[in-house]
C-alpha cells in the first residue's frame, strides 16, 4: 500500500514538471520569436536610414555641382550705399564664388587625408571620429565621396 501511494506521488511529480517544462518552453518561445521580430524591424530601419542618407548624398552632390556650374556674373543686383551711389553686387562678392569652394575642398581633402591617415595608424572609424570631432556618419560619407571621386 505504502509502495502505491509513493509510485502515485511520483506520477504527479513527474506530470506536474512536465507541465511546466511544457509552459516554459512556450514562454521561451514567445521571447524568441518577439527578438527575432525586433532583430528583422532593426535591419529594414537600417536598411531604410541608408536609402535616406544615400538619397541625402545624391540631393547634396546634384546641389553642390548645381552650386559649381552658377556664375556669379550673371546675377547683378544694384545695392545702394551710404552716399546713394549705386554700386554692383560684384563688388559685395568675391569675384568667383570658386574661391570659396577652394577653400571648402581644401578642408575636406585635409579631412580626408587626416581619415586616410588615421587609418593606417589602425584606428577604426568610431575612434576617426571621435578624434576628429565627427559623427560615424560624416566620416563613411566623406570615404564614400572621396572614393567616387577617386574611381572617376
Amino acid at each position: 500500500m505504502f509502495g502505491i501511494i509513493l509510485m502515485i506521488i511520483g506520477i504527479i511529480c513527474i506530470t506536474f514538471s512536465v507541465l511546466l517544462f511544457l509552459k516554459e518552453e512556450r514562454e521561451q518561445d514567445e521571447k524568441y520569436n518577439e527578438i527575432k521580430k525586433i532583430y528583422k524591424d532593426i535591419n529594414d530601419y537600417a536598411l531604410i536610414i541608408e536609402e535616406i542618407a544615400d538619397k541625402l548624398n545624391d540631393k547634396l552632390d546634384l546641389y553642390l555641382s548645381n552650386n559649381n556650374k552658377t556664375d556669379d556674373s550673371n546675377y547683378k543686383h544694384d545695392y545702394p550705399d551710404n552716399h546713394n551711389n549705386h554700386i554692383t553686387n560684384e563688388d559685395y562678392i568675391i569675384t568667383n564664388n570658386k574661391d570659396i569652394n577652394n577653400v571648402e575642398i581644401d578642408e575636406h581633402d585635409n579631412i580626408y587625408n587626416e581619415i586616410i591617415n588615421l587609418m593606417k595608424l589602425g584606428l577604426n572609424k568610431h575612434e576617426i571620429a571621435k578624434k576628429l570631432g565627427k559623427s560615424i556618419r560624416e566620416i563613411d560619407i566623406i570615404l564614400k565621396l572621396e572614393n567616387s571621386k577617386r574611381k572617376k
